[in-house]
């Protein structure tokens, strides 16, 4: 699928410079680019046009794996289904066997908790920064250790 005619030039560096079935680019890729005789700014909307054959192409694939992570998402819960119906009909301790599958109960342990638990000694507590609140604090003046605010560029492509 192409959006875009690229430049033939640019179309065979984008060929040898990056691996077909990694998407990895190759060392010498921006040589390769460089050593294009082209306008720099033709270069670059070139390049960017590849870029955004490139987005549309995983675009579509990601489309196709929503899709079909939703024909296995009823697979399994017809599998689940299944086996809820086996596990209401096999007697517990009975044990049967073929070539294709063995069927058998084992136990195990659990804890179970109802809305009266309340001991703090067997809670799990996660501490992670809070961004929005630090750069909220580091905007009104105040000094953090190990945080600051950093300015950042980065190329807007429509």
């Amino acid at each position: 699928m192409r959006l875009y005619e690229l430049d033939d030039a640019i179309e065979r560096v984008m060929a040898e410079a990056i691996d077909r079935e990694t998407g990895e680019v190759r060392e010498e890729f921006d040589d390769l680019l460089d050593s294009l005789v082209m306008e720099r700014d033709a270069k670059c909307l070139a390049t960017i046009a590849y870029a955004k054959g490139c987005d549309a192409e995983a675009n579509a694939i990601d489309v196709e794996v929503e899709r079909l992570r939703a024909r296995a998402k009823v697979h399994r819960n017809h599998a689940k289904r299944l086996r809820e119906y086996v596990e209401r009909h096999l007697p517990v301790g009975t044990k049967i066997a073929d070539a294709r599958s063995s069927l058998s109960w084992r136990s195990a342990k659990a804890v179970e908790l109802d809305e009266r638990f309340e001991d703090e000694r067997y809670c799990r507590v996660k501490l992670e920064p809070d961004k929005p609140a630090i750069r909220a604090a580091l905007e009104a003046g105040e000094e953090i250790k190990g945080a600051s605010i950093v300015t950042r560029t980065h190329l807007v492509v429509k």
